[in-house]
């Protein structure tokens, strides 16, 4: 829009300076003296007043948006929270099937990494201590700590997978122990590399 003529901006100017005139003494009559005027803003470009609350309203609309979306943020993370380490925790029950499904070659095993990655849930095997003394059960180091650790059945039977990194790029080892593992009694039920080869 243009900006306002002159003239009609020097007669705004005026007559706000009447009105507030009237209004400053019809509050304070005491503390303005009569010769007195009271200070007016002085008439803005209508165009230039509409940018500057527009440039406002877009600033608070902008944080409102960005509180919103850490709410949101905040929502959908703590939920993911729960994979973390339960060492020495109990593990929820096991459900009727314990896990995902694979066959007893581990067939099927790889669609075990999307979830399984960074998670302690020990399943049948409860928490890290049996889990440690099935390891070492089966012959290998306890030590050696497996990227995640998650319920599986493997045709029908309980058991747990440990998920092993290799030293190979996205090429990961896959051991499963059996809900019957322990010192004597390995119990496991496949041992498999997947991944790029």
């Amino acid at each position: 829009a243009p900006p306002m003529p002159a003239e009609f901006a020097a007669r705004l100017d005026a007559a706000l300076a009447a009105e507030s005139a009237a209004r400053q003494e019809a509050t304070f009559p005491a503390a303005a003296p009569e010769s007195a005027e009271p200070p007016v803003a002085p008439v803005v470009d209508l165009s230039a007043a509409r940018k500057r609350r527009n440039r406002q309203l877009g600033w608070g609309a902008g944080i409102l948006t960005a509180a919103a979306a850490a709410a949101v943020a905040i929502t959908l993370t703590v939920p993911g929270a729960t994979k973390t380490d339960t060492s020495g925790v109990a593990a929820p029950a096991p459900s009727a099937v314990g896990g995902p499904s694979v066959g007893s070659d581990g067939s099927g095993a790889e669609a075990l990494l999307g979830g399984g990655l960074g998670v302690r849930n020990y399943g049948p095997l409860q928490d890290s201590k049996r889990f440690d003394a099935c390891v070492a059960a089966a012959g290998m180091d306890p030590a050696v700590r497996p990227e995640g650790v998650r319920p599986v059945t493997v045709e029908g039977k309980p058991g747990v997978v440990a998920i092993y990194t290799t030293g190979k790029l996205a090429q990961f080892r896959l051991v499963a122990f059996g809900a019957d593992c322990g010192p004597g009694n390995p119990d496991k039920l496949f041992d498999k590399v997947v991944g790029k080869k």
